[in-house]
């Protein structure tokens, strides 16, 4: 399905007069990663070559953002080099990735505070804290800007007031989206809460 939906938008891309919108190139953008991830998992496929084709991803959503940043764009651009870490062999090289995906979903989330941004910056954050990358409540700096990762209380009270804010209305009014949202905020409450439960058990062994 991927594959055919890319051969019909570069043949858009050679056409003489052809008529390609941003929003045609965003989903052009958006598919491409997908199909790479897919190829990745079958058996015999470069992971170089897929590396290259990510980043070509990559470089197309730069252009894109470069005319307006978008939340939706930044969010691409996470998901893309989330696709890279997925890819990527060496462990330094999933974790730089990661880095990346992690600062964009967390841009995308300051431009559009959204369950998807949340979530995605979220746990992958708590993945880079997990391989002793990073450390809850303290700055992190990456492209020349520092933010500071929230404190495993802050990120879970951000994801109850999204759930709360997703969830009030009766259920016939939410849609598959909203359902598949506040599907994914329990899932990353559990991944935060499980972490915070560990944390606070390791403590109560190192002071018993």
């Amino acid at each position: 399905m991927y594959q055919e939906a890319m051969m019909k938008y570069e043949s858009l891309l050679t056409m003489e007069n052809a008529s390609f919108s941003f929003s045609a190139m965003e989903k052009y953008c958006n598919i491409r990663p997908k199909f790479y991830i897919s190829e990745f998992r079958k058996a015999g496929k470069s992971s170089r070559k897929l590396l290259s084709s990510v980043d070509k991803v990559i470089k197309d959503l730069n252009l894109l953002i470069d005319y307006s940043p978008t939340a939706e764009r930044l969010n691409m651009l996470g998901s893309a080099y989330k696709s890279k870490a997925m890819i990527s062999v060496g462990k330094v090289q999933k974790v730089n990735a990661y880095k990346q995906a992690a600062f964009f979903y967390y841009k995308a989330y300051r431009k559009q505070k959204t369950a998807y941004s949340l979530t995605n910056w979220l746990e992958i954050e708590n993945i880079l804290v997990l391989l002793e990358s990073r450390k809850w409540g303290q700055p992190v700096k990456i492209n020349r800007i520092e933010y500071d990762l929230p404190a495993i209380k802050d990120a879970v009270k951000d994801l109850e007031n999204i759930f709360d804010s997703l969830t009030s209305f009766s259920p016939d009014e939410l849609s598959y989206w909203d359902w598949a949202s506040a599907a994914n905020i329990k899932l990353c409450l559990l991944m935060l809460e499980d972490r915070k439960s560990t944390r606070l058990n390791s403590s109560h062994r190192t002071g018993s």
